[in-house]
């Protein structure tokens, strides 16, 4: 596993802030959330059906203790998809993956999403995140970490159906 500085300096992190470097990874930040409607399929051999998305905007929001005003998403329980600020450009000796940050997982949400193999690359990487009890993120708020896993030189990369977010209709 590459620490936090190994993979902000690898190049292979797009849009990273240098704040953001951890121990072993890189805090990574929510830019965009879409409700999920309708059917996913998985078929046994072809390409996955993706269900709609419906795109949610961010709204103001004044929080009664602080005063503040915060600009993002007020969220029942439910899942949602993610996309976040940062992009990756896996190298063909690395896999990648995000994981919720504790603050998230103690507000009763979490992030997931797929191993990023080598050869993956996309502007702006995306996950899923599961509420389980109402939570307000503010838009460009660090929800997850990325880390970064070594590997035996791939000669295979990916080039698959989420090759630079293809399925995304931006």
């Amino acid at each position: 596993m590459l620490t936090g500085r190994q993979l902000f300096d690898s190049g292979m992190l797009i849009g990273a802030d240098e704040s953001a470097v951890q121990q072993q990874g890189v805090d990574i930040r929510i830019d965009k959330i879409s409700k999920i409607l309708g059917l996913g399929i998985i078929p046994k051999e072809g390409k996955t059906t993706l269900p709609k998305y419906k795109d949610m905007d961010p709204l103001h929001y004044k929080d009664r203790d602080s005063g503040r005003t915060v600009f993002g998403w007020m969220l029942p329980a439910g899942v949602y998809d993610i996309v976040f600020m940062e992009g990756v450009k896996v190298d063909e000796r690395h896999c990648m993956k995000p994981l919720t940050r504790s603050s998230l997982v103690r507000c009763g949400a979490r992030v997931d999403s797929g191993l990023y193999d080598a050869g993956f690359e996309t502007s702006r990487a995306g996950a899923m995140l599961y509420v389980s009890n109402p939570i307000l993120i503010e838009k460009g708020a660090r929800v997850a970490q990325i880390v970064c896993g070594s590997s035996d030189e791939v000669k295979n990369l990916y080039d698959g159906q989420f090759q630079g977010d293809k399925q995304r209709k931006e």
